[in-house]
């Protein structure tokens, strides 16, 4: 018996052997080369490694070889994970080609054609296979059939796939194909290049801010990046006149991060009691693409007792030279309440001789010169006169500015705007109006504008539209506009679509439209697309990248102007203080007037930069490199080309101290011929600002700064010399005096004289009541919630409190004081608290004199959820953004907030008391349940609470048998 079973086993390890042989052979009838040819291809193609792949049982070696060959780089070995990834195909030739790329936005369909690689013989049958990947969603079909005869535009695969909404920019692996004919099979794999999308939001941390005059103050934004890449944004902050500035802000934040940052200046002690209006500006790169107005309440100390009213400030200014003086001109300003909730803003100015006024010398001393205008704003309309403009939509027009009325209300879910003004310097009118209805999330609007202008710009248009938004879940934004605009030269159909996608890790936008007339027809543009992508890999590390087009042609008079481009900059902080950026940057632009000549322009330019903004110390140094070319295309035909390189480095810094701040800056440029810049250029910046050598608020401030400009010789050096102080005077009055010594400005081949410009104004406070007696009370933080101010509870400033129609704003100390004593509850404002804080009950009684508020700090309570495996080894699958925490009390109320991308529940502003936390699934289409007992704590005032960890898993699966009267509870249940 042991005998007959060795004569089998070496019979059949003969047989196999005899298939080898066999099989090699037919493989080199058909055509194909030897394994020796394969394995020394020419130098100039990958190298071919062969391997032996044992497919039967090892004590049968000579059952089923299969020969597979490889490709891999060049002098590369294959490693033992290509064997595990052959396909179990009879094919003894395995390739792996370069990816097949295309690139695409996120939430967008894509079609590739993949074709048949080379390394697949030709005239034979395919058969592919797709196999998708984990990220992308795959719509087509999975495998198929190419016929021998199909042509060789036929020879390729349709593959479509859904990008997700959350892509990030960069790489996205959709999946692979693998073409099978005869013994090669070949891989090919499939993936998308995400764009990158850059935006930014901003918001005031709370709806307004009170202030006492000669007092500091500490405004606070909510800023968010609604990107969908990682970004820094820059926070400028324009504060009124003689308000201490704000220094610039940096912020680093993830996709879809949203952060509170401080804003800290200080109100002047003549500031009056008005209403004032700080703007913060959000800067990404080069663009200012967000901006908030923050409300200020001011209170003047010494007319406490008074209702503050608005506030007149009229001023004069006058400049003059060496041997003439400039025509004087005289402004008036005024801003502030007028009425409870209804808050007045205007300017005006008048010159009385055109002929001589120096309009930059009077500009330097804040001398206003512009058109005036009136404004007036209430809490749901607001309107002005004057000189405006208005935008009513991307289809009806936009751009339109004149002499005319805007104004606009609201009422419930209702809102509507209207806009008539004449042209500028011209003849025309200008009628728009838009209308809007707000149902849940979104709303429906309609447009219509009647807009002529017949002077030097001549443009008009007639167009009605019909406007639509959506806010969906996971904050997605659309919208969606269509009207019909009609111009002169021509009429259309106009569309208009956006979507934005704010994300914890990555955001994006994307905005196209389509204005028939173009900017002829108060369009942006006749055609144009933007969009932008940011990500962050880590607090740290940010990528942001962008692209624009634009074309217009103008129908009046012909033509064509075309612009482009796109950047992408990653950054990276090593402190909070400390961040390096790099960008890259092209540009493109070109103009066809109808005559056939052309001018066209194109910049790459890479930027760095490393510098540090907050502290007492700032600097900051950079480099750029670059390329331009300009072609100008004559009407006969013929082009010229100029193309150049340039070349800047540049640096600066500044140091604070009590009494004054130092600066300087330096840079040095070189640029080729012509690119419309100097040659050679070096600008070196010395200057002193805030120098105040007297240790007292009335003191002047002084100033100054020089600046000088070479050309390395190729022309004369230029010296510029400034110098200027603000003088506080009695009675209100202010003097400010600026003198330069600029020789760009020099007329002629003399002497460059100095040019001094004066200013002097004065701000009339009007109040609204006289002497009366007054109510007292103070604010403070309650930190035990005990209802008493303890000896360690200090008092809240810049709080607002409301009595009926008048309003008083709490000191340092947390002290306040309103006119008469009144039955009239006195509250404290909740929107002017800090952000955790609870408002007090209303105090109310007859004739009351004093009154007290404690304000009850509450807790911050952060939960991470963490998914884990159930009993068998399942994990949960379901996006952590689609779960929610339900944070319930002891008498039953509920907070119900849904995590963010990163798993986390952040409950900001729970008040004092004892919760459970637990978990609801319920927006998945997945059974999940919460492992373990709920979560409890208790929450008390003020107390810094560690983050929770939930955990959760898949719910067991039921079977059930299917019989009558559970078929559908089966169904229902898993």
């Amino acid at each position: 018996m042991t005998r007959a079973r060795r004569i089998s086993a070496t019979t059949i390890a003969v047989i196999a052997a005899l298939i080898a042989v066999a099989a090699a052979a037919r493989g080199v009838g058909h055509g194909r080369a030897p394994a020796k040819t394969l394995a020394s291809s020419p130098a100039s193609t990958p190298a071919i490694t062969l391997r032996m792949a044992m497919s039967g049982r090892q004590r049968h070696p000579a059952r089923a070889e299969s020969l597979i060959v490889t490709r891999v780089g060049t002098g590369s070995v294959p490693t033992p994970a290509d064997v595990d990834h052959a396909p179990p195909r009879r094919a003894s030739v395995f390739l792996r080609t370069a990816p097949a790329r295309a690139s695409a936005a996120p939430r967008s369909v894509r079609v590739m054609r993949i074709h048949v690689p080379a390394e697949v013989p030709a005239q034979h049958r395919v058969e592919w296979t797709m196999h998708p990947g984990v990220t992308a969603e795959v719509l087509s079909a999975t495998a198929g059939v190419i016929a021998a005869q199909a042509p060789d535009t036929d020879r390729a695969v349709t593959v479509v796939t859904r990008v997700p909404a959350r892509a990030e920019a960069g790489i996205l692996k959709v999946g692979e194909v693998n073409f099978h004919a005869d013994s090669v099979s070949v891989i090919v794999p499939v993936e998308l290049v995400i764009d990158r999308i850059r935006r930014a939001w901003i918001a005031p941390a709370r709806a307004s801010f009170g202030a006492l005059s000669g007092e500091k103050l500490t405004l606070s934004v909510d800023v968010r990046n609604t990107g969908n890449a990682p970004d820094t944004i820059v926070l400028a902050s324009m504060v009124p006149s003689g308000w201490a500035p704000i220094p610039v802000h940096r912020v680093m934040l993830l996709p879809g991060e949203r952060r509170t940052v401080a804003l800290a200046t200080k109100v002047p002690t003549m500031s009056g009691s008005t209403a004032a209006y700080p703007e913060v500006r959000v800067h990404l790169g080069d663009s200012v693409v967000a901006s908030v107005t923050l409300p200020v309440q001011v209170e003047d100390r010494s007319t406490r007792h008074r209702m503050a009213g608005p506030v007149l400030t009229v001023g004069t200014s006058s400049s003059v030279g060496d041997t003439i003086a400039g025509s004087p001109a005289v402004d008036f300003a005024l801003s502030g309440r007028v009425a409870n909730g209804v808050v007045v803003n205007g300017r005006a100015g008048y010159i009385f001789n055109e002929a001589t006024v120096d309009r930059r010398a009077l500009s330097r001393v804040g001398d206003y010169l512009g058109g005036p205008f009136l404004s007036l704003r209430g809490q749901t309309w607001y309107g002005t006169v004057g000189n405006t403009g208005a935008n009513i939509s991307t289809i009806a027009g936009g751009g339109a500015y004149g002499v005319g009325v805007i104004g606009g209300a609201s009422h419930e879910a209702l809102s509507g705007t209207a806009f008539v003004a004449g042209v500028p310097n011209g003849s025309g009118t200008q009628v728009a109006g838009r209308g809007d209805y707000r149902i849940g999330s979104g709303s429906i609007g309609v447009a219509a504008a009647h807009l002529k202008d017949e002077g030097p710009a001549r443009r008009g248009v007639d167009a009605v539209s019909l406007i639509g938004t959506a806010t969906l879940k996971n904050d997605y934004v659309f919208t969606l506009e269509g009207g019909f605009r009609q111009y002169e030269g021509g009429s259309g159909a106009g569309a208009a679509f956006g979507v934005q996608h704010f994300g914890s890790k990555n955001t994006f936008a994307f905005e196209a439209a389509h204005t028939p007339g173009g900017t002829q027809a108060y369009g942006r543009s006749l055609n144009e697309m933007s969009t932008s992508y940011g990500h962050r890999f880590s607090d740290q590390l940010l990528f942001q990248s962008s692209y624009f087009n634009s074309l217009d042609r103008p129908p009046r008079t012909g033509g064509k102007y075309d612009s482009r481009g796109w950047s992408v900059a990653p950054r990276y902080a090593f402190t909070p203080d400390v961040t390096a950026e790099l960008e890259v940057r092209q540009s493109r632009f070109e103009s066809v007037n109808p005559t056939g000549g052309a001018f066209a322009s194109e910049d790459y330019i890479t930027t760095a930069r490393l510098q540090k903004l907050g502290g007492r110390v700032q600097w900051n140094a950079g480099a750029n490199l670059g390329t331009t070319s300009r072609t100008t295309t004559f009407g006969s035909g013929t082009s010229a080309t100029l193309q150049a390189q340039r070349i800047g480095v540049n640096g600066g810094g500044s140091v604070a101290f009590p009494r004054v701040i130092l600066g300087g800056r330096v840079s040095y440029s070189s640029s080729g011929a012509g690119a419309g810049f100097a040659p050679r250029q070096v600008d070196i910046t010395l200057g002193a600002s805030r120098i105040a050598p007297f240790n007292s608020p009335r003191a002047p401030i002084f100033r100054a700064e020089a600046e000088l400009t070479s050309w390395l010789g190729d022309q004369p050096s230029v010296t510029i010399a400034r110098i200027g102080t603000e003088i506080p005077l009695p009675s209100n009055l202010s003097l400010i005096l600026d003198a330069e010594r600029n020789p760009l400005l020099r007329a002629g081949t003399g002497s460059t004289p100095w040019i001094l410009a004066m200013r002097l104004e004065r701000a009339f406070g009007f109040s609204w009541a006289a002497h009366t007696p007054m109510t007292r009370g103070s604010v403070f933080q309650d930190r035990n919630g005990n209802g008493v101010r303890d000896g360690d509870e200090a008092g809240l400033a810049g709080v607002l409190i409301r009595r009926g129609n008048q309003t008083a704003v709490t000191d340092n100390a947390g002290r306040f004081a309103l006119e008469g004593t009144d039955p009239v509850p006195v509250e404290v404002d909740p929107v002017s608290l800090p952000a955790g804080a609870v408002a007090p009950s209303v105090a109310a009684g007859q004739n009351v004199k004093t009154v007290s508020f404690g304000i009850v700090p509450t807790g911050a309570v952060a939960v991470h959820l963490i998914p884990v495996g159930d009993e068998v080894g399942r994990r949960p699958e379901s996006q952590p953004d689609l779960l929610a925490v339900i944070a319930r009390d002891d008498r039953g109320t509920e907070w119900y907030l849904r995590a963010d991308s990163t798993g986390t529940v952040h409950f900001d502003a729970l008040p004092p008391g004892h919760y459970a936390f637990v978990l609801d699934p319920t927006a998945t289409s997945e059974r999940l349940k919460q492992v373990g007992d709920p979560l409890v704590l208790d929450v008390k005032p003020g107390e810094n609470i560690p983050p929770l960890e939930l955990r959760y898993s898949p719910r067991p699966v039921r079977l059930f048998n299917g019989g009558a009267g559970t078929t559908d509870q089966g169904r229902r249940r898993r």
